[in-house]
């Protein structure tokens, strides 16, 4: 567990090693999705990670998974 009320993502697996596939020259492909969801509204932020780790998961041909550690009550 981590501190209660925490959400934290990680744009790479539990080993670190973090694969960058975005064509985004200003960003990576994490912050790239995130950027793309982050004005939705009515949505848990649970809900957001999720569609923000599967727009990732897609757009590196299914070879980067986020590791995300959620504490939240």
């Amino acid at each position: 567990g981590g501190l209660p009320g925490t959400f934290i993502a990680f744009p790479c697996g539990p080993s670190g090693e973090i694969l960058d596939y975005s064509s985004n020259k200003d960003s990576s492909l994490f912050t790239s999705c995130l950027l793309q969801h982050l004005e939705t509204i009515d949505v848990k932020i649970e809900e957001l990670l999720t569609r923000v780790c599967a727009d990732v998961y897609e757009a590196s041909h299914h070879n980067l998974h986020i590791h995300r550690s959620n504490d939240l009550h």
